[in-house]
């Protein structure tokens, strides 16, 4: 070995050895402490591939649990049965030792090969079979306020649990429906105009053909306003002295004319005086109109003070109630004041004014508001009907959203069938059910708490059922969908799934 100074390791004991040492050592000795110190490595060599549980040499073939059980610790990592409240019922009840080796999940039953290494978790807790309860009860003030308490119940341990309760109710507004006849005027109809615009108000204006001839203009302005258009009749002649045959065709030319000027669907028709009886309530509606009658009659006709005729409208008000006053037919200038004292009281109580249609519900409603009151408090959210876009094809019509500090709902049930998800809604327990790419899921109405895979969470608000759909939070629908959204400038949404990319 020459004067090089080497060293071999066996076990704790260096032996060390130079040039001049090997020439004074027997020859077979120094064979032997080779020898020994081969056996050494082999030794250590076989240690190190011994298999171990839990940090412990086992046999090789020996089962997890046999290892778990020789050493007394199986009972140590095995789950639990516990009841709904979590209290252990049965120990040892659950799932059993959680094991993984070589970055693998195994069960208890894996045999130990060589060099391999257990490492041993606990296993979960099983909770007891459970039976789900609901309860409902409507506010008999308002009719429309609903509380939901949800609780299980075990089945074993007869415990009640996770008990919550939501109370969803729709911010108090009364909504009215502002209308104008015998317009459209060149004058007066824009200072209504002015008015309405600057409290954000609604109306329907009730017009007469001949007054309309030649302000096709004046009318683009009210619909892109967001008003609706009526007819009046083409000359203000009352039906009750005319044919079926002249109704229809007085009904006719108005409608043509309106269509010319690119107006589109109409669906209210106000006979002139209100007079009306069976034979011209039918010609009207075989036509395809509705008819439209009036709650409060201001009387604005009269020519009475401006204050009269704000007071009769602030009178008058009352939810779903439609005024009567009037655009043309002379001069207005009382009225177009009143309107200006009434206006601003409306806004400030929070009285809707929405179109005809909007009020009886043939076309969407601007946003409204839902309180929802849980045990971490109160949440005010606003909801409305937006385009909602999934993989590049619109719903239609288009699903309820709300929207709420940051947070949207969207209707779950729209926007999973839109995407190819089946879904099932149980109006007994009211929970919507899918079976989606990230698994089976059960969104429970008026609560945060859903079930996915057979596993209960929470999501971050609750699922709210709102006029027969169950809004739930966006992120947890795009979730289910392994999607991704995004909110428009103009307040829609658009939601791609993977599949579509």
């Amino acid at each position: 070995m020459g004067a090089a100074r080497r060293e071999i390791v066996a076990g704790s004991q260096a032996v060390r050895f130079s040039g001049a040492e090997d020439s004074a050592v027997d020859p077979v000795a120094r064979m032997a402490r080779y020898a020994a110190a081969a056996v050494a490595l082999v030794l250590i060599g076989v240690l190190h591939e011994i298999p171990r549980v839990d940090g412990h040499r086992v046999r090789p073939g020996t089962t997890v649990a046999q290892a778990l059980s020789e050493r007394g610790t199986y009972e140590k990592y095995c789950g639990d049965e516990v009841d709904v409240a979590g209290v252990v019922l049965r120990r040892c009840g659950g799932l059993p030792p959680a094991v993984t080796v070589r970055k693998r999940t195994m069960g208890v039953d894996h045999a130990m090969g060589w060099g391999e290494r257990a490492k041993i978790g606990r296993g979960s807790d099983v909770r007891e079979p459970a039976q789900e309860f609901l309860t409902q009860s409507d506010d008999p003030d308002d009719g429309v306020t609903t509380t939901t308490t949800r609780y299980v119940l075990g089945s074993i341990s007869g415990k009640q649990a996770d008990r919550e309760q939501v109370t969803v109710a729709p911010a108090k507004v009364t909504r009215i429906a502002l209308t104008f006849d015998d317009g459209p005027h060149t004058n007066q109809t824009p200072q209504y105009l002015k008015l309405l615009a600057a409290y954000h108000a609604h109306a329907t204006f009730f017009v007469l053909g001949d007054c309309a001839i030649g302000l096709s203009g004046l009318i683009k302005r009210e619909i892109a306003e967001g008003h609706e258009i009526g007819i009046h009749s083409w000359s203000h002649r009352s039906y009750a002295g005319l044919s079926t045959e002249q109704i229809r065709s007085d009904l006719n030319r108005c409608q043509a004319l309106l269509n010319r000027m690119g107006v589109p669907r109409v669906r209210w028709m106000r006979p002139p005086y209100g007079a009306i009886n069976a034979r011209v309530r039918a010609a009207i509606v075989s036509r395809g109109y509705h008819v439209a009658l009036w709650d409060v009659d201001t009387n604005d006709w009269q020519k009475p003070p401006a204050g009269t005729i704000a007071s009769r409208i602030m009178r008058g008000i009352g939810d779903g109630n439609v005024i009567l006053m009037h655009d043309g037919g002379g001069d207005r200038s009382r009225t177009i004041a009143a309107l200006g004292m009434a206006l601003p009281k409306l806004h400030e109580r929070g009285v809707r004014m929405l179109t005809m249609s909007q009020l009886k519900g043939l076309e969407p409603a601007p946003p409204t508001s839902l309180v929802v009151a849980e045990e971490a408090g109160k949440t005010k959210l606003t909801v409305v009907r937006v385009k909602v876009t999934v993989d590049g094809r619109a719903i239609d019509p288009p699903p309820t959203t709300a929207k709420s500090e940051g947070q949207v709902l969207v209707a779950a049930g729209a926007v999973l069938r839109a995407a190819g998800v089946e879904c099932t809604w149980d109006n007994k327990f009211q929970t919507l059910n899918a079976k989606t790419p990230a698994g089976e899921i059960v969104l429970r109405a008026n609560s945060r708490r859903f079930t996915l895979g057979g596993v209960d969470a929470l999501a971050t608000a609750s699922a709210i059922e709102y006029e027969g759909e169950l809004l739930a939070p966006i992120g947890l629908v795009v979730r289910l969908l392994d999607a991704k959204y995004v909110m428009e400038k103009d307040g829609s949404i658009t939601i791609t799934t993977t599949k579509a990319k």
